[in-house]
């Protein structure tokens, strides 16, 4: 493997895998076959992430009745209501909130009070951002799985030269 990095000079450069030697060759599959693990494991991961966010768009529409863009289809009745906001994981401080707005978790445990349209754009936002992700990792996965097929083609010919060598030698 290191000779073959020595060949390409820089990672992503085109590697002649006639030239590689079966061993080689057995380790960039096993190289490749990693990669694929992690980005098809990173990919239903991705698309879980892209799922609760969908979920939590739905639920804003349902809770609210609101449409897609957030516009109300019954007219509601702002209310406040007494709530315990989280400073911490065990410190929690009164608090007032409209019945109106949406507690929306924006990440690593930080929390806002949002209007059901601003929710529904943040989620909107994030799905997209979610989708462009699965898309290129889509495009690299298919690029990944490509190369694999190659390598092991030429493995398998590789393997195949190997076996008759001994054989035409008798």
């Amino acid at each position: 493997m290191a000779a073959a990095r020595q060949e390409a000079g820089q990672p992503g450069a085109q590697i002649d895998l006639t030239r590689l030697s079966i061993e080689q060759l057995q380790e960039v599959r096993k190289q490749l076959d990693a990669e694929l693990d992690h980005l098809a494991t990173s990919f239903a991961q991705l698309r879980s992430a892209r799922g609760k966010f969908q979920g939590c768009a739905e639920s804003v529409m349902e809770s609210f009745q609101v449409d897609g863009e957030g516009k109300r289809q019954v007219s509601v009745k702002a209310v406040k209501k007494e709530v315990l906001v989280p400073l911490t994981s065990s410190l929690y401080v009164p608090g007032e909130e409209e019945e109106a707005q949406v507690t929306v978790d924006i990440g690593t445990g930080y929390y806002l009070s949002k209007s059901p349209a601003e929710a529904l754009a943040f989620y909107k936002d994030k799905r997209q951002a979610l989708d462009r992700n699965l898309q290129e990792l889509e495009s690299i996965i298919g690029s990944k799985a490509q190369n694999l097929k190659v390598v092991t083609e030429v493995y398998a010919e590789k393997m195949r030269q190997a076996q008759q060598r001994p054989q035409s030698e008798q």
